[in-house]
């Protein structure tokens, strides 16, 4: 059994990116492993032991405030979570509770200090589809960003943006992937756009349960056509 926390559902859930989760779901089920979801939030006491996978999505930002005040209480729990290899799937602006801090119009917020990066709140905000290329992908990796957090990063990024904006506008990086966390500004859901990345995430999670797993072709046909028709036309619209 694969035990996945949907945390803060109610606050961090924008850009219908709790379609991760599902996604992440069903390709664990096609492999014939049970999987369960749980969504916790502010009221509930959380216990970090019980999971295996902790997926935190993107939201308002008056709505990430509320977050950090309530996830700092676990941040012992977390770097615990964290140091054991559990796995974190962190989208959007969630990624700003793992930082340092958040300096916003001047004011310092602390977060939970897991990651070597600092956030500093901008008034603009970039917004664009992102087209990047990684060393570990054969396919490029499609996204939609609305940011208006920039990363003063001292981390090794995992995507190159060929097109749209990274973690700064003068920095064409995208995407933290340390032990077995994942963090990314790129929302849409991620993986329900990319079938590759999903599989690598899915076969990372297996392997670290089961050594000389066997497994079965993913059903992700129509992920795939969908992910190679947007980059088609894309392409063929910019030529």
């Amino acid at each position: 059994m694969i035990k996945i926390v949907h945390l803060y559902y109610d606050l961090m859930n924008l850009y219908g990116d709790n379609g991760n989760i599902k996604a992440l779901k069903k390709a664990l089920e096609s492999q014939g492993i049970k999987t369960s979801i749980e969504f916790l939030s502010v009221d509930d006491e959380i216990d970090f032991d019980d999971f295996d996978i902790i997926y935190i999505g993107p939201g308002t930002y008056n709505n990430e405030k509320i977050v950090l005040r309530n996830i700092m209480k676990y941040k012992k729990d977390i770097e615990e979570a964290f140091k054991k290899n559990k796995f974190f799937l962190i989208t959007g602006n969630a990624l700003d509770l793992f930082g340092k801090y958040i300096l916003d119009e001047n004011k310092r917020l602390e977060a939970l200090g897991i990651l070597d990066f600092t956030v500093t709140k901008s008034n603009k905000r970039l917004v664009s589809e992102v087209y990047a290329k990684s060393e570990r992908f054969n396919d490029y990796i499609l996204g939609f960003k609305n940011q208006d957090s920039l990363l003063d990063n001292n981390m090794e990024t995992v995507f190159q943006v060929i097109k749209g904006f990274g973690f700064n506008k003068n920095d064409f990086s995208e995407g933290i992937l340390i032990n077995n966390f994942l963090g990314t500004y790129l929302i849409g859901p991620l993986l329900v756009r990319n079938p590759e990345l999903l599989t690598f995430f899915v076969k990372r999670i297996i392997d670290s349960k089961c050594e000389d797993f066997e497994y079965k072709p993913f059903d992700l046909d129509f992920e795939i056509k969908a992910h190679d028709e947007y980059l088609k036309n894309y392409f063929k619209s910019t030529n």
